[in-house]
């Protein structure tokens, strides 16, 4: 399949657009198998430990020494599994090979643990028949780990879940080179989605670059990419020009390691292209952080409904007896990866008026706005029906806020990196929100503080950043001058 450049040159190569049986918004499954497997290991070694104690002496309580052997061994079985690449999904995907090199592993561990406790003379402490017990259940329990994982691998490849799809952008022979190490590459683990080629033979470069970028993205807002290789000769400076473009869509960034415009850390992608790369921009809240991030939002915002379903049937109900009209009020916004998604809200303006808001922003004493809507304005209760949108995934509890789809075309064209906020889900409450960037933006300088503390919230992203927003929110939060 092809995609025009709009140059009215040669199309940008394509090879598949298909929207797979994973979401765009969902995380990486082989960064989830990653935890998942470290997870498997550190129970083996505990539970296995814990058994063998029970069989040797009849009881559960583990003195303190035992227990401390456990804990060491957990912890090197893990750092060691991981030294020798045992976790990527190449490795999972080879169960034999992969339990040959942890019984090795692990054969290693309590031969050096048994030393230990004997040069420490601490060998009448510690039975030697625990010892023995917990190796070969440890043993045991590794090689039936592999079968399991290898098993839940297979389910996820004939899904096509575990593919990793690349895009490439660039010029020269390096693209050309990526692209046919990865169409040779093994298409379970990697997917070649596209080339996006600049042409060298213009008068403006660095506008080539931008509309092979504009086309790489437009992509990206269609069907799932996981990763961006950018590939050039040598390196230039309309490249960071490309890297900040394409900080709007959620994925991971790499260069090939000659281009000295960034530093980074060995991409894990090296391995499969066979080639030199650098990781230069990561996708935020893949893997587990997304996991950990959606359960809160699903039991917060459960709760959340339960208790306050009540308050918001009385204010739907008043708010029906204030004014003609339906008690809630539905907006199409842009969310994750710049996609529309509706947002519902309670009516806080009369009907026909509410229109308006697509285009001009509430501002002090509006006309519109009803007196129950004032009230829910002021006290941010108008926002209380996103629950909703949090429970079906389209929203998160925190993150930056749902803007008006003329709004965000409007300050798309006036603000730099304006489409980064995009890389999240928005949420109900944010950190520019709580720190008194919310209501009206009259200026386009408050505008723009608001994108870098949405900015700031992507990029320094953690579970107790979102709890704190969520605390703050609740004492300061939902009443503020500049809601109205």
């Amino acid at each position: 399949m092809f995609a025009r450049n709009g140059l009215g040159e040669p199309p940008v190569e394509v090879e598949s657009t298909d929207l797979h049986s994973r979401p765009v918004d969902w995380p990486n499954p082989g960064k989830l198998l990653h935890g998942l497997a470290i997870v498997i290991d550190i129970n083996i070694i505990v539970v296995s430990g814990f058994a063998a104690y029970f069989a040797r002496h009849g009881i559960s309580a583990l003195p303190l020494d035992y227990f401390l052997l456990i804990v060491v061994a957990a912890l090197t079985h893990v750092q060691s599994q991981r030294l020798v690449g045992s976790y990527s999904v190449e490795a999972l995907r080879r169960p034999m090979a992969r339990a040959g090199r942890a019984l090795g592993l692990w054969s290693l561990i309590v031969l050096g643990l048994i030393a230990t406790v004997y040069f420490a003379r601490a060998a009448a402490d510690v039975s030697r028949v625990w010892f023995g017990t917990w190796f070969v259940y440890g043993a045991v329990a590794i090689v039936m780990a592999q079968g399991v994982v290898s098993r839940l691998i297979s389910m996820l490849a004939l899904r096509g879940l575990l593919k990793t799809r690349i895009a490439i952008l660039g010029q020269g022979r390096v693209l050309g080179k990526l692209a046919d190490r990865l169409r040779a590459s093994n298409i379970s683990i990697c997917e070649l989605v596209g080339t996006f080629s600049v042409r060298r033979n213009t008068k403006s470069l660095e506008v080539e670059w931008m509309r092979a970028t504009e086309d790489l993205i437009n992509l990206a807002r269609q069907t799932r990419i996981d990763e961006v290789i950018i590939a050039a000769r040598r390196s230039r400076p309309d490249v960071s020009a490309v890297v900040d473009r394409l900080s709007a869509i959620p994925v991971n960034i790499h260069f090939c390691s000659h281009l000295d415009v960034f530093t980074g850390s060995p991409s894990h992608l090296a391995a499969v292209t066979g080639l030199p790369l650098l990781g230069v921009r990561s996708r935020p809240l893949d893997g587990w952080d997304w996991v950990g991030k959606r359960t809160i939002d699903l039991i917060l915002a459960g709760v959340a409904i339960v208790l306050l379903a009540p308050v918001m049937l009385l204010i739907a109900l008043l708010i029906r007896v204030g004014s003609p009209g339906p008690a809630l009020f539905r907006q199409h916004r842009y969310g994750f990866n710049n996609r529309e998604i509706v947002v519902v809200k309670f009516r806080t303006m009369y009907v026909g008026a509410a229109v308006e808001l697509e285009v001009r922003q509430a501002t002090t004493g509006d006309p519109r706005v009803t007196g129950i809507g004032r009230l829910l304005r002021r006290t941010s209760l108008d926002e209380l029906p996103q629950l909703i949108n949090v429970m079906t995934g389209e929203m998160s509890l925190v993150g930056p806020r749902p803007h008006a789809i003329t709004h965000n075309k409007i300050y798309a064209t006036l603000i730099d990196n304006y489409g980064a906020r995009c890389r999240v889900k928005p949420g109900i409450t944010g950190w520019a929100q709580v720190n008194g960037f919310r209501g009206e933006t009259e200026s386009l300088d408050k505008m723009r503080r608001r994108i870098e503390h949405d900015i700031f919230y992507i990029d320094n992203w953690s579970l107790l950043l979102d709890l704190k927003i969520l605390l703050l929110t609740l004492i300061r939060g939902f009443v503020h001058p500049n809601a109205y």
